[in-house]
């Protein structure tokens, strides 16, 4: 990438998360330029699904920290990161980064815990039925 005024330094999320959990991911980004403060807008998405959108003046040679969080969906996901600076009324793409997140192995989902509790119950019908006939 072109990195012509922005660099993505830095990218904190979690290596994993459970489904249906919340994910806080922070960004920093730093102007390379020393000599010029700039109006970039840094990007956050997984799957399209944007959830860090804006845009801060950062001075010269310093960083700023951009943060947003999503829910974690039902699977691994990559989370894509991209800043922009502006050229009269559009925005140029500067620098991307990424980091996954994995989902989490949960417990028992679904019908298991009623088939579950189907076969216990069950086991003590049968056990009591032989307990009589005996």
């Amino acid at each position: 990438m072109a990195e012509n005024y922005t660099q993505i330094f830095e990218i904190v999320a979690p290596d994993s998360a459970a489904r249906e959990q919340r994910v806080d991911v922070s960004v920093r980004v730093k102007n390379i330029d020393p000599g010029w403060d700039h109006l970039i807008s840094c990007k956050a998405n997984y799957d399209g699904m944007l959830f860090i959108d804006e845009a801060a003046i950062i001075n010269a040679g310093g960083d700023r920290l951009f943060a947003g969080h999503f829910t974690m969906p039902n699977k691994d996901i990559v989370v894509d990161v991209s800043t922009y600076y502006p050229v009269g009324p559009d925005w140029i793409l500067d620098d991307q980064a990424q980091a996954s997140v994995s989902l989490e192995a949960g417990g028992p989902v679904g019908c298991l815990p009623v088939v579950l509790l189907g076969l216990t119950l069950t086991a003590g019908i049968t056990a009591a039925i032989v307990t009589v006939a005996s």
